[in-house]
């Protein structure tokens, strides 16, 4: 009797264990990295928007503020069946929302990168003012235990009521893009400075080669490498929008970077234009390299996530490369790699005597 104790015992043992390991095999741990925390103030009279208010009704103008979180996935992607967001105010939960991957599986693929906003449209009696952090959940498949995608020292977005304030005379959004893990202070806005404007500059494109060796139209019998000058869009002093001009050509006239058509479907070509008012306006944003810098243009839907860089997806026929504007959400898979690494772009005072390595796409 006592042998058949143990053996049952033992028996039981087994079954808890295997049981036990059955449930935790090989669990998966997601990642992502996580690029930029997206502030956006919106006009108070847009459609949605909180419209005409008091001006310390701070509730009722937080509905023009979004926040989010721009990330990336890695190569091994995210192999998840959803997304839990969820936006905190100080240490309070204020909205959640799933994203599944039956409904956005672009969001899961390796490489993908992507964006999840909470619109102040959607925030009814919702105060915004305060450190505002967006966080990312997943729950584990064969647990269901609850883990944290982004890092737990996320960085908060810090709403005011200064700024709330001033959607009531915003004609257009503001849209600002903080480091995950800096203050508001040190977010990727590069400042231009006076000094900066009006200077001749030689522009390479990494990955890519020299501005004179992408695009046609400039004069290349030219003895000097050609060079950019940035111009302030906007009379007054606002250096923080500009065109970049292109001294002569091989027509003897400036030029300035344009669209090449009117369709905006991305990625959207862009070439030369005599025409000034044709020009496309920027903005500078910091690279992830050092000295680099990186173009947005202004204006657009999704500003602040679209830049210009050389498209060189094409590996057979390189007569099809060719700058254009992409939005980087859309830029998924290896095809996409030397395209992402010619966003990064520098402005020298002095000609490169180095030769530059070309990418690519393998």
């Amino acid at each position: 009797m006592i042998l058949i104790l143990i053996m049952c015992c033992c028996l039981l043992s087994i079954v808890i264990a295997g049981a036990y390991f059955y449930k935790n095999r090989g669990e998966f741990t997601a990642e992502i990295t996580p690029m930029n925390l997206i502030e956006t103030y919106n006009p108070a009279e847009a459609s949605g928007r909180s419209g005409a208010v008091n001006v310390d009704d701070y509730t009722a103008l937080s509905k023009n503020v979004d926040v989010g979180i721009k990330f990336e996935n890695t190569e091994d992607g995210l192999d998840l069946d959803e997304i839990i967001a969820r936006r905190y105010i100080g240490d309070e939960k204020k909205q959640e929302k799933t994203i599944k991957k039956t409904d956005e599986p672009k969001m899961f693929k390796k490489n993908a990168v992507s964006k999840i906003v909470f619109s102040g449209i959607d925030s009814e009696g919702i105060n915004a003012v305060g450190d505002n952090k967006v966080r990312l959940f997943y729950k584990q498949k064969l647990t269901g235990v609850e883990m944290e995608l982004t890092p737990k020292d996320i960085a908060a977005i810090p709403v005011t009521e200064e700024e709330l304030t001033e959607t009531l005379g915003l004609q257009e959004k503001k849209v600002t893009l903080l480091e995950p893990t800096l203050s508001k202070d040190d977010d990727k806005k590069a400042e231009i400075t006076s000094e900066f404007l009006n200077k001749g500059y030689y522009m390479f494109f990494d990955g890519a080669g020299k501005i004179e060796d992408l695009v046609t139209g400039l004069d290349a019998d030219a003895d000097a490498a050609t060079k950019v000058t940035i111009i302030p869009a906007t009379q007054g002093g606002d250096n923080s929008k500009f065109k970049i001009k292109i001294k002569g050509g091989d027509s003897g006239n400036d030029k300035f970077f344009a669209y090449t058509d009117t369709d905006v479907t991305l990625p959207r070509e862009v070439g030369l234009s005599e025409d000034s008012t044709k020009s496309i306006v920027w903005e500078l944003l910091e690279s992830s390299k050092p000295d680099y810098i990186r173009l947005s243009p202004t204006g657009t839907n999704d500003e602040g996530e679209e830049f210009l860089m050389y498209d060189m997806r094409d590996k057979v026929d390189s007569s099809n490369h060719k700058l254009v504007v992409e939005n980087i959400v859309n830029m998924t898979g290896l095809e996409y790699k030397c395209n992402y690494q010619s966003m990064d772009i520098l402005l020298s005072e002095y000609e490169s005597s180095s030769t530059f390595t070309p990418c690519v796409n393998e």
